[in-house]
Parts: C-alpha cells; sequence; structure tokens
C-alpha cells in the first residue's frame, strides 16, 4: 500500500462475519483517518543493526469522512502497522459514487487475511503547508489470498432446452497437463432439469457446455432411462484420474428406492445404483463433495448417504433417526485452516438442522435458525461460518456451528432458495432470492458472507423463478430456474462488466 500514491479508496475488514469498513482515500483531500494523538515508541531493530524499529503506538478510532484533509496520512499509517491482527484489505479504484461505500467501484483488490509486514516507521517527511503531514515510504503486506474485484453484468444464454433446470455445476479449471486439455473457469458444466413426459425421448433432462455457456446441447443418455418421468433434483462432479464423472438424483418414485446416476463420458452412458439402508420413495435432494473426497448425498424423511469409491456404492449414514422431515441442502467445510475438514451441516423441513464432526460417522441434532420454517439452502463460507436460507425469504449466519443464529437478510416474503460460495476462495458467494410470484434475483457477496448486494451484478434478467446459482470464481457466477415467456428454461452468466 503506497501512502505517497494515488492508489484509491482503501476499506478493511477486521472481523470475519463484520463488512468492510471505509479507512481512507490515499493521496487526494477527501479522507478519513484514525483521530486523536499518536505516540511511538521506537527501540533498536533486532534484525538490522543500526536500525530502529515501531514497537507500539497508540492512535484512536477512524472517524467520518471528511471533505478537508486535518489529520496527516502517517497516522492511516501507523493504524495498520499496530494491526496486529490478520485482516481482510480491499483497494478501490474508480469509484462509481460514493467513495466511501464499498461496492461503488470499478475496479477493486482484495487482501485476504491480511498483514503488514514491515514494522519499521521512519520519520515521516513534512510537505508543505504543515497539515499536510505524510507519510513518505510504504507498507508492504502479505496475505492468504488476493485477487482483483470486478463488478459483474448478466445477460441470459441461448438453449433449446424444454423443462425447468433444478441444479447446475462446473468443473474446475486446471491447466493443461500430460494427462487432459486446460479447462478455464465456468468452461465445462452441466445442468439438470425436470423429467419429460412418459415415452418422451425428445426431451433433455441433462444439459452440458463447453464454452462457458455460450452453447448448452442435451448429453446423448438418459440417467434413468427413457420410461422415466420423474425430476433430476441435484447434479455433482467428481475430478478422476482420466477425466471426470458426472452424478446426478432423482425425484422419489414410489415403490422404488431412491437412486443416483453416474457417467463417466459426458452423460454418453449411464449407470443406476441403489444408496443402502433406504425405504422405498424417497428423494435425493442434494449431492455434495467434502475435503477427504468422500461424496454425499441427502433426502427425504432424514437420510443421509456417503460414497468413498467416487459415487459406485452408497451407504447410509443417518436413517432418520435424528429428523423424520426431508432433507433439503448439505454442505461440509471448505478449508481446513479454520475449521476440521470433517464438519459438515444439513438442513431441512420444520427448522430441521442436522451437523457432524467427525467426517459424517455420526450425525447430531442441533437447533435451527426458525422454527416453524423450511430450510432450503445451506452453504460454508471459508472461515467455517453457516450461511441458511430459509421459505420465508432470511438468511442466517453461525460462527459456532449452529450454537447461535443471527439473521443476515430479511426479504419479507418469498423466498432463499440457493447459496454457494466460490470453490477458490470459498469467500465470494452468491444467492437467489425469489419473490412470492415468484420473480429471482441474484445477490453477491465480497465480505464473505457479512453482506449482500445486488449492485454488484447489475440486474438479473426476466425470469420466472431461479432454482440455483453457482459462484464459480470471484468474478463468475450461474443461474439457472423456471421456463421463461418462450419456452426454454432460464440460464444466465454473471461476470465482469466491460
Amino acid at each position: 500500500m503506497d501512502f505517497n500514491r494515488g492508489w484509491g479508496n482503501v476499506f478493511h475488514q477486521r472481523e470475519f462475519d463484520e463488512a468492510f469498513e471505509f479507512l481512507t482515500c490515499c493521496a487526494i483531500d477527501d479522507i478519513t483517518v484514525p483521530e486523536g494523538d499518536v505516540t511511538i515508541k521506537k527501540c533498536p531493530d533486532p534484525n538490522r543493526s543500526g536500525d530502529f524499529m515501531a514497537t507500539s503506538s497508540i492512535v484512536g478510532d477512524a472517524g467520518p469522512p471528511t471533505m478537508s484533509l486535518v489529520r496527516p496520512l502517517r497516522k492511516v499509517y501507523n493504524h495498520l502497522m499496530e494491526t496486529e491482527c490478520p485482516a481482510q484489505y480491499r483497494l478501490n479504484w474508480a469509484c462509481r459514487g460514493d467513495r466511501t461505500v464499498v461496492y461503488n467501484y470499478s475496479v477493486g483488490f482484495l487482501l485476504l487475511y491480511g498483514r503488514i509486514t514491515n514494522r519499521g516507521i521512519p520519520t515521516p517527511s513534512v510537505l508543505e503547508p504543515s497539515n499536510e503531514d505524510r507519510v513518505e515510504t510504504n507498507a508492504d503486506a502479505t496475505g492468504l489470498d488476493s485477487t482483483l474485484i470486478y463488478q459483474l453484468t448478466g445477460d441470459t444464454q441461448p438453449n433449446t432446452f424444454t423443462q425447468a433446470i433444478n441444479d447446475m455445476v462446473f468443473l474446475a479449471k486446471q491447466c493443461e497437463d500430460i494427462c487432459g486439455e486446460r479447462v478455464g473457469l465456468g468452461e465445462i458444466g452441466y445442468a439438470v432439469m425436470d423429467a419429460a413426459g412418459y415415452m418422451d425421448q425428445s426431451e433433455v433432462e441433462v444439459g452440458i457446455t463447453k464454452d462457458g455457456g455460450a452453447n448448452w446441447a442435451a448429453v446423448a443418455g438418459e440417467p434413468f432411462g427413457a420410461t422415466y418421468t420423474h425430476n433430476l433434483l441435484c447434479v455433482e462432479v467428481k475430478e478422476t484420474s482420466d477425466g471426470h464423472r458426472v452424478l446426478t438424483g432423482r425425484e422419489g418414485v414410489a415403490g422404488t428406492d431412491p437412486q443416483i446416476a453416474y457417467s463417466d463420458d459426458e452423460g454418453a452412458t449411464w449407470t443406476q445404483v441403489s444408496p443402502t439402508g433406504c425405504a422405498h420413495g424417497q428423494a435425493v435432494n442434494d449431492l455434495e463433495k467434502d475435503l477427504t473426497g468422500a461424496l454425499w448425498a441427502c433426502g427425504d424423511d432424514g437420510y443421509i448417504w456417503k460414497s468413498t469409491d467416487v459415487g459406485n456404492s452408497w451407504t447410509a449414514q443417518e436413517e432418520g433417526v435424528e429428523t423424520v422431515q426431508d432433507l433439503n441442502a448439505m454442505a461440509f467445510v471448505t478449508d481446513a485452516m479454520f475449521k476440521p475438514k470433517e464438519f459438515g451441516v444439513a438442513v431441512g423441513d420444520s427448522n430441521a438442522y442436522l451437523y457432524t464432526s467427525d467426517g459424517g460417522e455420526n450425525w447430531s441434532a442441533g437447533t435451527g435458525p426458525a422454527v416453524g420454517v423450511n430450510l432450503l439452502s445451506v452453504d460454508i463460507n471459508k472461515f467455517g461460518h453457516i450461511y441458511v436460507g430459509t421459505n420465508d425469504a432470511r438468511l442466517f449466519r453461525s460462527t459456532d456451528e449452529g450454537d447461535n443464529w443471527t439473521e443476515v437478510l430479511d426479504k419479507t416474503a418469498g423466498s432463499i432458495d440457493y447459496i454457494h460460495f466460490d470453490p477458490y476462495m470459498n469467500y465470494f458467494g452468491a444467492l437467489c432470492y425469489n419473490t412470492a410470484s415468484p420473480v429471482g434475483t441474484v445477490y453477491r457477496t465480497e465480505d464473505g458472507g457479512a453482506s449482500w448486494y445486488t449492485d454488484v451484478v447489475g440486474t438479473t434478467p426476466t425470469n420466472q423463478g431461479i432454482n440455483v446459482v453457482r459462484c464459480v470464481g470471484p468474478n463468475m457466477i450461474y443461474a439457472g430456474g423456471e421456463l421463461l415467456a418462450g419456452g426454454t428454461p432460464f440460464i444466465a452468466k454473471f461476470d465482469r462488466r466491460s
């Protein structure tokens, strides 16, 4: 962070569950800085003979924005140098409005889990006039990860499908190597849909894109055969040594075991598997991966299944003991730096909330965030915070594995049907909110879920309800949903605004 150049507006997120705070504008007249006197104590630097380093300083909290330069910039510098705890820092370039509002930007830069690394503070040079006392040095910083941030724009993607889309998934980006070709961010993906009528083989149940959504086509095979008349509800992909496997779960069929189908050839042929320990007629509502490489599924009547062989076989881990409610969604810890990789949750109807702390060997019933409502969606961010969406349009967060809940968003009516954090930083995320009509809107978070905005994704294209959002990267979101007026399902892609 160069305090002698016009880098833009600086924000920091001191706590993982708090929104960004405006810290200062650098090298321009509109400035907010810590108020109060600064007392610096310098001692000999043990690592650099003859040099001194600042060992402590006293500064006040950041004051409100001001349009006049009345405090020296060195106080901002000292404020950062004194911040021992890691935090998220961002700089916004090219302000698009009120510079103190974090989403009023054209381009931003995020430093995740940032620390200031050089703590030697040279005596600041005093520029004329004296009230423009400024730091003539740089503050070096390091962090766990970083990325540029862009505002997004969304457009519908052409397709010829005739059934509503219920779930989507995209392969992780990968470099070209001797085992395979390069895969770009959001380049290859699958969408699963409602089923067609009996024996209607002209309809499509699984779609695929290989060019980032510019074109969507039907896969060659049908997961459960030509006579299948029940909807596909969920989809997941698992990378393998020679490519990838795509898996899908189906709606419940009376008198028949629940089933999962998988394909190793991009949907040309499929194999059906029935999880063990099941009752007839259960739906498979969600498919997920955990950090150990295992695959998971949850379904009706409080059932949870696990596969450790890439989906070849499935074993019941929870058989309606902790709850008999239908389980709608699952999520597992995505970063073992903050939570054990064995932690996962499942949510369902009537406030059903289950959790595991031992990789799914045992599941326990916890207390959900909202009595009397259905929990429709769930995901876990980088810091292990759990986010749950409800059928009465509320979003809740727990920072202590579900012991306590905080309401983050309340849209009064409608539902929050899907939540997803990006698989790379697990810090950017998207959710879909549907009105009672329904009409869907995509929300984005750029601060790990502390705050959610529509401003940074532009206008959500016209739709009749959104069933899935996938935040495939910090600056890319896909969405899918119900049929549009022309009879094709809603598919949209949100990416960098030109």
